[in-house]
């Protein structure tokens, strides 16, 4: 393989990495001081969860959501890429499932 086939493959690399939506270890935006360990609701991002182990946080993704299905959408309308998280089943799941509450449902 030549240089200019090697540097393309570096590239896509790259470009996946920066897109990824990878968990992020000892955030500080979450106190899980005293809190029992577990799953617990991302202060800013339905689509993301807090993950709190012996008192660390762990700031954790949603799966990808198949954008060709209508389970993507909320209210029938708002079209999300990830699933959401729900504090109810401690799991992420479709968007069109969300029970009241979660990411705006009503």
């Amino acid at each position: 393989m030549n240089s200019t086939g090697i540097l393309a493959i570096l590239v896509a690399i790259l470009i996946v990495v920066a897109v990824a939506r990878l968990p992020v270890d000892d955030v500080l935006y979450f106190d899980c001081g005293g809190k029992t360990n577990g799953a617990y609701v991302h202060p800013t991002d339905c689509t993301r969860f807090i993950l709190c182990s012996h008192g660390r946080a762990s700031d954790m993704p949603c799966g990808d959501c198949d954008l060709s299905s209508n389970k993507c959408k909320l209210n029938g309308k708002t079209v999300y890429d990830y699933t959401v998280y729900d504090v109810t089943t401690e799991r992420c799941i479709w968007p069109a499932d969300a029970p009241a509450g979660v990411c705006g449902s009503k």
